[in-house]
């Protein structure tokens, strides 16, 4: 079984489960260990994948402040 992930795409590709005409260029080879615990991390903590001097590395999302959450916040301090 091979996986692949795709900082472009954001995705993971498993090649033992679907045959892939092409893969993205900038795949990058992980373990299925290496998988679970990067899927845990990016979908409870907020983390996104990136590589760098080519490995692959958990770092925080960047965090988006919309006028939406700013309101939310300053009610949630009045109320």
């Amino acid at each position: 079984m091979t996986i692949y992930y795709s900082p472009s795409k954001e995705g993971f590709y498993d090649t033992s489960v679907i045959s892939y005409p092409s893969l993205p260029e900038d795949c990058v080879q992980v373990t299925s260990s290496q998988r679970k615990i990067f899927i845990e991390e990016m979908n409870n903590k907020n983390k996104r994948l990136v590589v760098v001097e080519g490995k692959l590395r958990l770092e925080d999302r960047p965090v988006v402040v919309t006028w939406q959450s700013i309101r939310d916040k300053r009610r949630a301090t009045f109320f």
